[in-house]
């Protein structure tokens, strides 16, 4: 079995781009993903603002442990957006009939997911900024 040559592999990856950042677009122009990252962000940022601003703790604990829940249910609707859309709108024989394998429009698909993923951590940083300016923060 031969191994595929280096233009080969650069237009495979090549496609898995095209799909990613047709993806990515998509997603991000859909006021559904927009509304979804700020009910996301609001359930995870809503404990760690009950907890620091009435109580007085300087503690990341109840953003952390809500953290993955808001993960697993609200990004992976998003997620599962990127499929059903291509139902939805009927371009999934489109993605089909176009020269790419299956496996470079889940690659793709899955990179869009992920910098949806991104998108959300990045915003939630100002909450370690915020910890950063009221006490010491193990960063650990």
């Amino acid at each position: 079995m031969t191994t595929p040559s280096l233009k080969g592999r650069a237009s495979w990856w090549r496609g898995v781009y095209l799909v990613a950042r047709r993806e990515s677009q998509a997603t991000l122009d859909s006021n559904v993903a927009v509304a979804t990252l700020i009910v996301a962000l609001v359930a995870s940022i809503a404990p760690f603002v009950h907890g620091f601003f009435l109580s007085g703790l300087v503690d990341a604990t109840p953003f952390f442990l809500a953290l993955p829940w808001t993960l697993a249910l609200c990004l992976a609707a998003l997620s599962m957006r990127l499929w059903s859309e291509d139902v939805r709108l009927r371009t999934l024989e489109t993605w089909r009939a176009l020269p790419l394998s299956p496996l470079q429009l889940v690659l793709g698909k899955w990179l869009s997911a992920l910098l949806l993923h991104v998108v959300y951590l990045l915003l939630t940083t100002p909450v370690l900024l915020l910890l950063a300016a009221h006490g010491p923060v193990e960063w650990s």
